[in-house]
């Protein structure tokens, strides 16, 4: 009897267990397809993100707009705020919306951050893809611009690799993205990519190590309650001579050295807590390296005067390059300083050539308003007096480090411009606040 009773029950049960797969499997297709029908934009892969902590944000509008978003947060303060800009300006677009970046040391110096951009329509068709790159200097977390990394003529040769390698003609370098990995600058532009292997391009690259100057100087001069810390090991952020803006100020400018008389006249700035800027030849560059050293290390400004004073007033561009750039790779070479300032032999130079090649590339040309004509005169009286004379608020001051006469004429003249209330400042602070 039990046995007639016991089907009837067991059959219900087989019954109701089936309901129960049956509507699992219901809700399965009905609640979990939409998000099946993303999994692809949900999940990334881990390669190439080895800096920073991953993140995601997933958000629906509606159906006609979904964003997938995945990025990187670095708990520092700069490059996260670059990051959210990125996201916080994505284009308002109807489709899904999906980012996936790629983020990784490089040199220990540098943070390369690449972000890929894909606009999808509902039916998962690409209609729209961008990237966007960013470098950021490791320690600061400040963005790097291609004058970071790049030196030399190196506006030129990015010109010439682009026409080279994709038959684009770039007129100007601004809107160029770049990445850096081991081995190679990438550079974006046009929709164009172009390669520039570190090994090809030695003498162009500033990178630690990977251009021609292995290890550049870090050590500058400070002033700090009147007393000067010669030796102090600081970074170029840390402030040095101050300058008041409101104050009368000159720049004394000294040119076609190195000489066996530098180091004299840098003693004379540096005994006064007071700088100067050096135009140097780079013959005598090569001739003086541990007196350009001394002058790096003191904090002097370094500035290019061509190789051997052959005037660049000229269309041989070939002459132009070898006379400017040759003095910047032995300035560079010695002392991992790139000059920012250019004085043409004799203040000659054309506005076509010269000023493409030079200005083009980042050096502004200096002449001078105050010629102490020390050259001619030999005289330090003559010298003095051509001083006195003329100098006024403003003043850029030519001289020449090579005569007895000049140092003996600058001994005096330091202390009486500082006693008539003259701050003695670079050229390039000079310009700075006062305008060209």
């Amino acid at each position: 009897m039990n046995h007639i009773h016991l089907k009837p029950r067991y059959g219900r049960i087989v019954f109701v267990a089936a309901c129960i797969v049956f509507l699992a499997v219901a809700i399965h297709f009905v609640w979990a397809r939409p998000d099946d029908a993303y999994t692809s934009f949900k999940t990334v892969s881990s390669e190439h993100k080895t800096v920073g902590e991953k993140q995601e944000l997933f958000q629906e509008e509606n159906e006609e707009k979904l964003r997938f978003l995945h990025y990187p947060a670095f708990s520092q303060e700069q490059m996260d705020k670059v990051v959210k800009n990125y996201i916080d300006t994505l284009p308002d677009e109807l489709g899904i919306t999906f980012v996936d970046y790629e983020c990784e040391e490089v040199f220990d110096q540098y943070i390369s951050l690449i972000f890929h951009y894909q606009l999808f329509d509902q039916q998962q068709n690409v209609k729209q893809v961008n990237h966007q790159y960013f470098t950021f200097q490791k320690e600061s977390g400040n963005i790097v611009g291609l004058p970071d990394i790049l030196r030399r003529d190196y506006i030129n040769m990015i010109k010439t690799a682009f026409k080279k390698q994709a038959n684009v003609d770039v007129k100007s370098i601004d809107g160029i993205s770049f990445s850096i990995d081991e081995n190679v600058i990438h550079l974006y532009a046009s929709q164009k990519e172009v390669a520039l292997p570190f090994n090809d391009i030695k003498k162009y690259i500033k990178l630690k190590g990977k251009g021609i100057a292995s290890e550049p100087i870090r050590y500058q001069r400070i002033f700090k309650n009147s007393t000067i810390y010669d030796e102090k090991l600081i970074d170029k952020d840390t402030e040095t001579l101050s300058i008041d803006p409101d104050k009368p100020m000159i720049a004394m400018t000294f040119d076609d050295g190195p000489s066996n008389l530098t180091e004299e006249v840098m003693k004379i700035f540096i005994d006064h807590k007071a700088t100067a800027s050096f135009f140097m030849l780079g013959q005598n560059v090569e001739n003086y390296p541990n007196i350009v050293k001394y002058m790096a290390e003191q904090g002097f400004e370094m500035c290019n005067h061509s190789w051997d004073h052959q005037s660049i007033d000229t269309n041989d561009k070939d002459l132009i390059t070898h006379e400017v750039f040759d003095t910047q790779d032995a300035i560079y070479g010695l002392t991992g300083i790139e000059p920012t300032r250019m004085r043409p032999p004799y203040g000659a130079f054309n506005n076509f050539e010269t000023k493409e090649i030079v200005e083009g590339n980042g050096l502004g040309i200096t002449l001078w308003n105050v010629d102490t004509l020390d050259w001619k005169s030999r005289n330090s009286e003559s010298v003095k007096s051509a001083v006195r004379q003329h100098t006024f608020d403003g003043a850029i001051i030519l001289f020449h480090d090579l005569y007895p006469s000049t140092v003996d004429a600058v001994k005096e003249l330091v202390p009486e411009l500082q006693s008539q209330g003259y701050q003695l400042v670079s050229v390039s602070d000079l310009i700075k606040y006062k305008g060209q």
